[in-house]
């Protein structure tokens, strides 16, 4: 850490869709030299080039391996001090990333908490924050359980897809379980 303080903050910033502009800004402000990784897809964006002192781009399918394995070589030209998810979708890939280069910070299973919506619900209700009433959609008598309990209309959300995407109110039981099955 003593190191830190005698030359700017190295930060790795991962965005597969154009978001962040503003933190990068903000970053390079604070004297902090700043990296991009992104996907091919969005290397034309308008990104702040003035506040990236290097950008890369990985190929659209890029999985974590990848990222991971550039991090890794960037990390043998410079100290990678910070590596910071500006979208949701690389939250997970940010702290396997971390974890690869024993960097402190969010832990993959504890980001998986951001990606996974019963995962969250279910940790906010264990940390005494309140949530509406829910049911994870795996067991039948569960599920008809608290269909009887807990009065429509019900709203059924996939565990893994980010803001909205694919969230459906349903009032009737049969619409429930159509919804399960598809």
């Amino acid at each position: 850490m003593a190191d830190t303080a005698l030359r700017p903050l190295n930060i790795i910033c991962l965005a597969t869709y154009f978001k962040g502009v503003d933190f990068i800004r903000e970053c390079k402000a604070h004297g902090c030299n700043v990296v991009l990784i992104t996907k091919e897809k969005m290397l034309n964006e308008d990104w702040p080039r003035e506040s990236l002192d290097d950008l890369y781009a990985v190929p659209n399918d890029a999985g974590p391996p990848l990222f991971i394995d550039l991090v890794a070589f960037l990390s043998k030209r410079m100290k990678v001090d910070r590596v910071i998810a500006l979208e949701e979708f690389d939250v997970v890939t940010a702290a396997l990333i971390r974890e690869h280069l024993c960097m402190p910070g969010l832990s993959a299973s504890d980001a998986k908490v951001f990606r996974d919506k019963l995962l969250m619900a279910v940790r906010s209700q264990k940390g005494g924050i309140t949530v509406p009433d829910f049911v994870p959609l795996i067991n039948p008598d569960d599920i008809s359980h608290y269909m009887e309990t807990v009065p429509a209309p019900w709203v059924i959300k996939p565990r893994s897809d980010v803001s909205a995407i694919g969230i459906k109110k349903v009032d009737q039981p049969d619409q429930v379980w159509q919804t399960i099955e598809e």
